[in-house]
């Protein structure tokens, strides 16, 4: 199968997307004949490759987009990607923007494949058409297909639930003991250690770090909080957030790292925290975190907010679960966790063996074998 994966997406970026789309590209690519359209190419691609930890290439070309605002790169994206599909001639269009799926369906008559991600609360009118033009609709947890199949009225068979993937082997090929990554990170060896890796915030709301920090004001006082993975305005924030908590001395901030060095800093730490608050549906019911995954592939004990969309991939025996958005239970799960450890480290042991269902590569040959029906 030909596959011409277009998106407008600039890479390298910070976005957790730009993880989902390398990764399954360099799946895609091992098994059908793949080329992937980006808005924007800000790297060498050998460069780009080798930030996102891709060991195998595969073919990539940008749009050429010519200025630095991207305010209309969607829609040069598309004029782009029907030259780019004339020429290569591809059996399918694989895109995860509902808008560009839509403008391209528009433009001409190739089969286009629509991976969701969220359900979007704008432009819902152009999101029914774009699922009623795609061929075929791949989405990455069941409420979504639920949603698609009975508001939409969209045919079941027409539907794949697909979750995002882990690239476990970026986990098994760290061998330093815990020690030795936090003699390497620079972090402390004699403290607790309770990590969260990625961006800080979401569409400027605050993921869940603010609760984070007070819950931690009741801790002991060698419990200590990472937070890898803010900007410098974050950084400032954050910080300033922990001193009107009190709990500055307990608080190690840093900035973005390349996400091949990701695996690293979860797997230094005694715990890894995934706090995220119920501020809005698709956060509460729609997101299929890639962080949770990784979570899970690094075997370091989980405590979650028990959001449903994070109840959906990881089981309650596989993590410890607090109540989302409540700091005074999520400072009683924290103590518990460090107390009952060897309880967590059975439920983190679990957690990594159901990790290995989550391969981009599984993931890739299941989109392309329901693509071929």
């Amino acid at each position: 199968m030909k596959m011409l994966y277009t998106s407008s997406a600039s890479f390298p970026s910070t976005r957790a997307h730009s993880v989902q789309i390398m990764n399954m590209s360099e799946a895609f690519a091992e098994c059908s004949d793949f080329l992937l359209l980006a808005g924007k190419l800000k790297e060498d691609p050998e460069k780009i490759f080798g930030m996102y930890g891709i060991s195998k290439p595969f073919k990539v070309t940008s749009s050429g987009w010519p200025f630095a605002f991207g305010r209309l790169l969607i829609f040069w994206t598309t004029f782009r990607g029907y030259w780019i599909a004339k020429k290569f001639k591809p059996d399918i269009l694989y895109v995860r923007e509902f808008i560009l799926c839509y403008l391209i369906s528009k433009l001409w008559r190739w089969r286009i494949a629509l991976e969701v991600h969220s359900i979007p609360q704008r432009h819902a009118s152009i999101f029914k058409k774009a699922l009623l033009r795609a061929d075929k609709i791949i989405v990455t947890n069941e409420a979504k297909r639920l949603e698609i199949l009975n508001k939409f009225s969209i045919p079941s068979e027409k539907i794949l639930l697909a979750r995002n993937g882990v690239d476990v082997g970026e986990f098994s090929s760290v061998e330093a003991s815990k020690v030795e990554l936090r003699n390497k990170l620079d972090l402390p060896i004699d403290k607790k250690l309770f990590g969260f890796a990625g961006q800080f915030t979401a569409k400027g709301l605050d993921k869940g770090l603010l609760t984070t920090l007070q819950a931690f004001s009741k801790t002991p006082e060698d419990f200590f909080l990472v937070f890898v993975g803010g900007g410098e305005k974050e950084l400032n924030s954050y910080k300033q957030a922990a001193k009107n908590y009190g709990i500055e001395k307990k608080l190690i901030l840093h900035g973005q790292v390349p996400h091949s060095e990701v695996p690293k800093w979860l797997k230094a730490m005694d715990f890894l925290i995934f706090p995220y608050s119920p501020l809005n549906e698709h956060l509460i019911y729609y997101m299929s975190p890639i962080k949770i995954a990784e979570y899970m592939a690094s075997g370091t004990p989980i405590i979650t907010s028990d959001l449903p969309a994070v109840k959906e991939i990881l089981p309650d025996d596989m993590a410890t679960y607090f109540k989302a958005g409540d700091t005074d239970d999520f400072a009683l799960k924290i103590n518990w966790s460090i107390q009952n450890l060897s309880e967590c480290l059975s439920k983190a042991e679990l957690a990594a063996k159901k990790a290995l269902e989550f391969s981009w590569q599984k993931r890739a040959e299941k989109i392309l074998k329901f693509l071929k029906k």
